[in-house]
């Protein structure tokens, strides 16, 4: 299998952008311990500031204009075909290249600059099609590096937890995914909660998670927004009950859509990408949705 890699020109605002949409083949080396033909990742880019090739290669040491990394599931398993972004921080434009089989790639010739590396991984989960950006495994790692110094840069498929450097907005911040509940459709047997009010929501998993594993029962609070931010991807029954400041507790019903009948516990899966929505590129966004309804029975 041969992997291409793709570069992309975003502008020509300094002299030092990327440009291009150049490749060249290249033969691929035989390993010197077995017959085995590793896929090479093979692509050049002209570099504006003159007759400097940016070369994309699988196989040599780490040196100075060289980023080079694994990106791999949550068990260690290599992620094959995976874009990888490393993008300059002061220009534009992307080096935009592939993983091969063992889930590793390489960028040799990188101009000095400070670049962030980025990565994605599309999950197929019942029927639907999860956009992860990957972690990665230190939190070195998330600060921009310069090419001047050959570095790694390592990506991990993560379900939970805060993104370095994301600003959240609603929930953009987090590799999980994030739950809405807004009130359901107005009847005359409803009642309300007050502003200081929360709903703890109880998230039972059913059946495996995204990942293969088997989740754990979470107990969480709404915030402000009434939402819950960073929940692994899955299937889950969920319950809740309305928590007061004072720390009393009334029952509430949920449903699946706005208009839909209210119930003690309703079941529900995230919700992923929408039809012709891309994976590639998204920095700050949400990972998974889905929003259920409350309803507060009125008092006696």
């Amino acid at each position: 299998m041969r992997l291409r890699s793709r570069s992309t020109s975003r502008g020509m605002s300094m002299k030092n952008n990327l440009i291009g949409d150049q490749t060249a083949e290249r033969p691929e080396p035989r390993s010197r311990r077995s017959d085995f033909r590793p896929a090479v990742l093979a692509g050049t880019l002209a570099l504006a500031c003159g007759l400097g090739v940016l070369s994309v290669v699988h196989a040599a040491p780490v040196k100075a204009g060289t980023v080079q990394g694994q990106a791999v599931d949550h068990k260690g398993k290599p992620l094959a075909g995976l874009h990888v972004w490393i993008k300059p921080g002061l220009t534009t434009g992307v080096v935009d290249v592939l993983t091969g089989p063992d889930g590793r790639y390489r960028v040799d010739g990188l101009p000095y600059l400070p670049y962030t590396a980025h990565a994605w991984y599309p999950v197929t989960y019942k029927g639907q099609t999860y956009c992860y950006r990957l972690a990665h495994p230190s939190a070195a790692e998330y600060q921009p590096f310069n090419a001047q110094s050959g570095t790694t840069r390592n990506f991990r498929w993560q379900l939970s937890g805060k993104i370095p450097g994301v600003e959240d907005y609603k929930g953009t911040g987090f590799y999980g995914g994030t739950l809405a509940l807004p009130p359901a459709a107005y009847r005359e047997d409803m009642g309300s909660l007050e502003a200081e009010d929360r709903l703890e929501v109880t998230l039972t998993p059913v059946g495996p998670l995204i990942d293969g594993s088997p989740g754990k029962k979470l107990v969480l609070k709404t915030n402000e927004i009434s939402q819950i931010y960073d929940v692994p991807v899955g299937t889950y029954a969920a319950s809740a009950v309305a928590v007061t400041p004072a720390g009393a507790r009334r029952p509430v019903l949920l449903a699946g859509e706005y208009s839909g009948q209210p119930a003690p516990s309703v079941t529900f899966t995230f919700e992923g990408l929408k039809a012709g929505e891309s994976c590639v590129g998204k920095l700050s966004t949400w990972t998974a949705t889905r929003n259920l309804y409350y309803f507060v029975p009125a008092k006696p």
